[in-house]
């Protein structure tokens, strides 16, 4: 039988002030990043953002927009929402574990992190820089998703095929979504 030894009151108060972490320093966020956070807030903001990015990338509708090349696309949306330059060591993401008995916070910052998805998308999964059609199988917020259809696919050039809810997809529909997708490369998760 499985018997834990029993923390002294010192340790106990050192264990609860572990567990009660100050939460971090907010920055302002970004302009882009106001910007998604404000159409996650109504489809009114929806609306007025579509206006917005289709005003800056010259095009009369959507359907036009998205029926560009790729490259005129891309130029399209950074006219819209500039990229941003950042330092490599610049924090990405910030992600809390517990390790034992207290929590213990991880920065991810943007250049390791990103190379790493790179470095993973080429050596471990094949992916061909620029060529490959990636579906990740994973929720959209996991660490998988974020990983690999979104830093390392961007990191490749690689095309993303993104799906709400990967879980509820049966086989036969994702096979389908794969043929009319042009999909290459298939990360499956289960986070």
């Amino acid at each position: 039988a499985f018997s834990a030894p029993i923390a002294s009151g010192r340790q106990r108060r050192k264990l609860a002030g572990a567990r009660s972490l100050p939460p971090p320093k907010r920055q302002a966020l970004p302009p882009a990043a106001q910007a998604a956070l404000r159409i996650e807030r109504g489809d009114e903001h929806l609306r007025a953002a579509a206006e917005r990015v289709l005003r800056a990338a010259c095009a009369p509708s959507e359907a036009e927009l998205l029926s560009r090349d790729g490259e005129s696309l891309v130029r399209a949306l950074w006219r819209s929402v500039p990229p941003t330059p950042l330092e490599a060591n610049h924090p990405l993401m910030l992600v809390y574990a517990c390790a034992g008995s207290a929590p213990r916070g991880l920065v991810f910052t943007h250049g390791g992190f990103t190379a790493g998805a790179l470095l993973t998308m080429e050596a471990a999964l094949g992916v061909r820089a620029a060529r490959d059609v990636v579906h990740v199988r994973a929720p959209p917020a996991s660490a998988t998703a974020h990983t690999y259809a979104i830093s390392g696919a961007l990191g490749a050039r690689c095309t993303s095929v993104f799906v709400s809810a990967p879980a509820d997809v049966p086989p036969h529909a994702l096979a389908e979504l794969h043929e009319q997708t042009g999909v290459t490369v298939v990360v499956a998760s289960t986070d």
